[in-house]
C-alpha cells in the first residue's frame, strides 16, 4: 500500500515537495547519498538512520555533512563503517537474493552468443564499468596468462573508454551489455576479478560465490569480513596488483 501511495505521489509531487509529503506518512527515514538532510528534514522529529554503502572521501564527506540529523548509523561492512569516523555503527551486510545466482540458461548457451570457443577460459569484470573499480586489472591478467585465457567484460558505465586500453592489452576482449538475469553471466565465467582498490561491500563477490564461480579478489569491501567471520577463502591479490600477482591468482 505504502509503495502505491509512494507512486502516486511521484506523479504529482517532485523534489522538496515530495520529501515533505512522505514525512507526514512515515515513522523513520533512512537515507543514503543525500546532501542536505537538515534541510529536507525540516521538522522531522522521528529516528533518521544513515546508511554507508561506500567507503573513501565522497562517501565521509556527505555523512558529515548530515550528521546533525542523523540518530541512527549503519554499514553494509567493517569497511564502510570507518566512513563514519566513530565507532556507533551498526553492521548489517548486504543481502544476496540466490535466484538472481542460479542460471536460467544453459552455460553453453550464453558462452556461444558471447563468441567464446569451447575451449578457452573465461576471465570475467561484472558490473559497474568505472576507473575507481580497475576493471583493466582483467585484461592484464589476461595478457599476462596468454592463450585460451578470454577477458570478458559485463556491464557499463561512464569507465567505457577504458575500452581502447583494454583491447590494447587484449585484442579479442569480449565487452557484454549488462544482463537481465546476472546468474547466466557468473555461470557462463570460469572466473571474477573484483580489483578495487576500494569498495564499501561489492555485491559482484557474493553473487559469484553462491554461483560457485572463483573469485580473485583485492582485501577491501566485505571480502576481510567473509575471511574473519565465516573462514571463506578467496584468491586475494594486493590493492594494486601486478599482472604477474593478477594471473597466478586466477
Amino acid at each position: 500500500d505504502m509503495r502505491r501511495q509512494a507512486e502516486e505521489f511521484a506523479e504529482v509531487l517532485v523534489g522538496e515537495a515530495a520529501v515533505a509529503e512522505l514525512l507526514t506518512r512515515v515513522d523513520v527515514v533512512v537515507a543514503w547519498g543525500v546532501y542536505g538532510l537538515e534541510s529536507l528534514l525540516r521538522g522531522f522529529t522521528g529516528p533518521v538512520v544513515q546508511v554507508s554503502h561506500g567507503c573513501g572521501a565522497w562517501t565521509e564527506h556527505f555523512l558529515a555533512a548530515n550528521r546533525a540529523v542523523t540518530t541512527h548509523c549503519v554499514a553494509v561492512s567493517r569497511a564502510a563503517a570507518t566512513a563514519f569516523g566513530h565507532h556507533r555503527v551498526t553492521i548489517i551486510p548486504n543481502g544476496v537474493d540466490p535466484r538472481r545466482c542460479e542460471p536460467l540458461r544453459p552455460r553453453e548457451a550464453v558462452r556461444r552468443e558471447w563468441g567464446l570457443l569451447p575451449h578457452e577460459i573465461a576471465v570475467g569484470f561484472v558490473g559497474r564499468i568505472s576507473p575507481e573499480k580497475n576493471p583493466l586489472a582483467t585484461s592484464h591478467a589476461v595478457h599476462a596468462l596468454g592463450p585460451r585465457y578470454r577477458a570478458v567484460y559485463v556491464g557499463k558505465g561512464y569507465g567505457e573508454d577504458l575500452r581502447p586500453a583494454a583491447r590494447d592489452l587484449t585484442p579479442d576482449a569480449i565487452f557484454v551489455p549488462p544482463i537481465q538475469h546476472v546468474g547466466d553471466a557468473l555461470h557462463a565465467l570460469d572466473c571474477l576479478i573484483m580489483a578495487s582498490p576500494a569498495e564499501g561491500f561489492s555485491l559482484v563477490v557474493i553473487e559469484a560465490l553462491m554461483a560457485g564461480l572463483p573469485v580473485v579478489a583485492t582485501p577491501v569491501g566485505v571480502v576481510p569480513d567473509l575471511e574473519r567471520d565465516h573462514g571463506v577463502k578467496l584468491a586475494t591479490v594486493p590493492v594494486h596488483p601486478t599482472p604477474e600477482q593478477l594471473a597466478s591468482a586466477v
